[in-house]
């Protein structure tokens, strides 16, 4: 895949917003619905688009998580690292 600017234009609107119509894309960038629609396909088939996910708004779910962090234990962490992981375990993952 050739990658330029109108994929990086392209990235950068859909980085803001996934929800934006491909005709607001196409509009942005100059480019016809299909032709937004050909470009996101090659990028998610180059892996240069990962995933598409939601951001949740912990307020509005009321979690009463401030954050969380996940590390991989070394062999002499273990015990520190079970001890640190059980808090986060009443919280059913969403």
């Amino acid at each position: 895949m050739i990658f330029d600017e109108l994929d990086a234009k392209l990235l950068r609107y859909i980085q803001r917003d996934l929800s934006t119509s491909l005709e607001k894309l196409g509009e942005e960038i100059g480019l016809s619905r299909n032709a937004v629609w050909r470009r996101l396909k090659s990028l998610e088939e180059a892996g240069i688009i990962k995933d598409k996910v939601a951001l949740l708004d912990q307020v509005s779910l009321d979690c009463g998580c401030k954050s969380l962090y996940r590390s991989g234990p070394s062999n002499t962490m273990k015990h520190g690292a079970i001890s640190f992981q059980a808090p986060f375990e009443a919280y059913p993952i969403l």
